[in-house]
């Protein structure tokens, strides 16, 4: 059965690395890893098994021995071309920042920083990661890079100091046992280095704006380039010591073409001028660069010009609701609406608007056909259909729309938003203004019936609560204790019992309808909160760029516990439909996480680019295979889709995908378990809905069953 793949998500890439013309692998924050098999048109996820924030991928001679490491003692080894991942979890607490299998899939390298005392440390297996071994590098620091150019014996390792001002570079010549310090008189930090053919001739680069080179085996390092602020990540020679990129901050690079004798700086044609974190080339002409929030970009001419692949996200994900079943469901945010209707493993955007407009609340508040969602200036629509057409509901308002709530029927609804307080009393064929009070109010709250209601919001720095007892007629603030903008107000089950949620961390609950509020500090910034279905178990989101968590209290708000999601950025709502285990938050960069036991994240999703530019059908790995593989294909159209395998003869033997798919990406696990060792052929074919028009689009591949 053919799943829909999410492309790469929005989740930073912090490594990429070819180990032949077309093969490449990146990984990144959330345990990300990606595999590519067409330099760098196409990716793949791989599931790692963890959501640790992954710096570095290396593969070894072997090309299909794979290592990637990472935070909290992190180190996965595949043996089979990125197809499955083991953990082998060396200490829990380090940080691995590189790992380098120099010529030979038994001795590698790591290094990395103890999250216990920040002391830095490089480590030797000779095994093939069974067991790791201490280095005594002479010196404390934080070490970023190994480079092992030639052998696994001659290496160079980079980093700086723990004063974060002075550089360090250290040499070996007997895989490690010894460490000579190659870095007096240089100034700045490294994080990367490049020796594009033997150990004589290398780079290394960092901040600010340095790339030194050497010709002599590091015994001196002759300044490349000077006068910049950059801070440069990652450097990369493809083939010869002359034509080189390094890649840095805010989508800022350099090259030279005469080996470093002249640097031309450049900045990529990303809209989003994404940091790059790591570059890497298949060939001389040939590279991807990966970065910030899953950005990627290609070149073709030896990194003088970059293109996006669109595979980041700058996309909001703001609010996530399922109706009346576990199955579908809905998020909208930044210029989209997506619909599920298999509990989230499939997203299908919709259109409203033009997809231009950012949407802040989506509700269905009765069934899975009538919805309504809000956001932009004045921007209102609504489905009868679930979603398959948006209608806009004309109100003459100027205001920032942020929040909806139809508490008792399907007549009667409120919203609020940028000084307004909009009222329907026939299913939003017409919206009245309230008087509402002057202030920002991000969140609207009817608990049970049509006349008591809650707003909350901001005015300047301070964050109030407002409470209706006829309908919005009038507005009375309620006291509460000192507090900056409230972005959030609930009241679950009933008018007396009610959280709301200050973005710089408290949660406050009541217990008397508003008349008094107790608080809680969570210690992080806090966003949305939700209670199931009962007033003891509750979640909020929580954090910022960096670390985000869900927040959870089994004592209704009393004390809150911090879940970590392993997402590094900020998390904007959450929502448990039903019970007090499968809940969905959604967040900045698309992401669309899932957890089926009240906490612990299983999947993650993410709103990037959920259509391919064009259509392809992409070579299937592994291949040679025994006896699974996975076939991948895009389609950038609707469309009735056919895969079919064939013998070499042209008889049809399989059918895998015989009907009308959406636009998106596919990933398909194919088990020739019935098929001979042998040549065969897998045929994609996409056709217009039009029978009259000609087939889209048809590619043929092949593959081998070696048993």
């Amino acid at each position: 059965m053919a799943v829909a793949e999410s492309p790469p998500q929005g989740n930073n890439l912090n490594s990429v690395t070819f180990i032949n013309n077309t093969t490449g692998f990146a990984a990144g924050d959330v345990g990300m890893i990606m595999k590519t098999t067409d330099s760098g048109e196409s990716w793949s996820i791989q599931k790692s098994g963890t959501y640790n924030r992954l710096a570095s991928v290396d593969f070894t001679d072997q090309q299909s021995i794979g290592y990637a490491v990472g935070n909290n003692g992190t180190i996965l080894k595949t043996t089979n071309g990125g197809v499955t991942w083991i953990d082998r979890p060396f200490n829990n607490n380090e940080f691995y920042y590189s790992v380098n299998f120099p010529s030979d899939d038994q001795t590698g390298y790591l290094t990395g920083i103890s999250s216990t005392d920040t002391l830095g440390f490089i480590y030797k297996t000779v095994n093939g990661g069974d067991s790791w071994f201490p280095l005594n590098a002479g010196i404390n620091g934080l070490f970023n890079e190994a480079e092992f150019p030639e052998n696994s014996n001659t290496g160079f390792v980079c980093g700086r100091d723990y004063s974060n001002v002075n550089p360090i570079i250290l040499k070996t010549t007997d895989g490690g046992n010894t460490w000579t310090n190659q870095s007096q008189g240089l100034t700045g930090t490294f994080n990367s280095m490049s020796f594009p053919q033997n150990s004589q001739t290398g780079y290394v680069t960092g901040y600010p704006g340095k790339i030194y080179k050497t010709t002599n085996g590091g015994v001196n390092w002759i300044s490349q380039l000077s006068g910049s602020n950059a801070q440069f990540y990652s450097i990369e020679f493809p083939e010869n010591d002359q034509t080189g990129v390094a890649v840095g901050t805010f989508g800022y690079y350099m090259r030279t073409t005469n080996g470093g004798v002249n640097w031309t700086g450049y900045s990529v044609t990303d809209p989003n001028n994404n940091f790059m974190y790591s570059v890497s080339f298949s060939n001389s002409n040939t590279g991807i660069a990966a970065g910030m929030i899953g950005a990627l970009l290609k070149t073709t001419d030896s990194g003088f010009t970059w293109n996006s692949l669109k595979k980041g996200s700058n996309k909001w994900t703001e609010s996530v609701c399922f109706p009346v079943n576990s199955q579908t469901g809905y998020v909208c945010g930044s210029g989209m609406i997506m619909k599920t209707t298999n509990g989230g493993e499939e997203w299908i955007p919709q259109s409203a608007d033009g997809n231009t407009v950012m949407f802040r609340e989506i509700l269905f508040p009765f069934d899975n056909e009538t919805g309504y969602v809000v956001g932009g200036t004045g921007r209102i629509f609504k489905t009868i259909d679930g979603g398959q057409n948006w209608v806009r509901q004309i109100v003459f308002v100027g205001a920032e729309l942020m929040d909806i709530d139809f508490p008792v029927n399907a007549n009667t609804g409120y919203i609020s938003g940028d000084r307004v307080i909009l009222k329907t009393t026939n299913g939003g064929n017409n919206w009245e203004q309230l008087s509402p009070p002057s202030i920002w109010l991000n969140a609207v709250s009817f608990p049970s019936d049509n006349e008591t209601g809650y707003v909350a919001g901001e005015s300047g720095s301070s964050g109030r609560i407002y409470k209706t007892t006829n309908g919005g007629t009038n507005w009375l603030q309620q006291t509460t204790e000192i507090v900056t903008g409230l972005v959030d107000v609930s009241f679950p089950f009933d008018v007396q019992n009610g959280y709301a949620v200050e973005w710089a961390g408290k949660i406050l609950k009541t217990t008397n309808g508003g008349t008094n509020w107790s608080s809680y500090q969570s210690g992080v910034n806090t966003y949305g909160i939700c209670f199931p279905n009962n007033n003891q178990i509750g979640y909020a989101t929580g954090g910022s760029y960096g670390a985000s968590y869900l927040l959870k209290t089994t004592n209704a708000g009393e004390s809150w516990n911090k879940l970590n999601t392993s997402y590094n950025n900020q998390l904007t709502s959450v929502c448990f439909p039903f019970n007090n285990d499968t809940g969905y938050i959604v967040g900045v960069t698309g992401a669309i996480l899932k957890t089926v036991d009240g906490g612990g994240f299983t999947d993650v999703y993410s709103v990037s680019e959920f259509i391919p530019e064009k259509y392809f059908l992409s070579q299937n790995y592994p291949n040679p295979f025994n006896p699974v593989t996975n076939l991948e294909f895009g389609i950038s159209k609707s469309g009735f889709v056919s895969l079919k395998i064939y013998d070499v003869l042209g008889r049809e033997l399989v059918t895998l995908v015989n009907e009308s798919k959406q636009p998106g990406y596919y990933k398909i696990k194919f088990d020739a378990g019935n098929l001979s060792s042998g040549v065969y052929f897998y045929r994609l074919v996409v056709s217009s809905p039009n029978p009259m028009n000609a087939d889209d689009f048809v590619a043929v591949k092949k593959f081998v069953v070696l048993k």
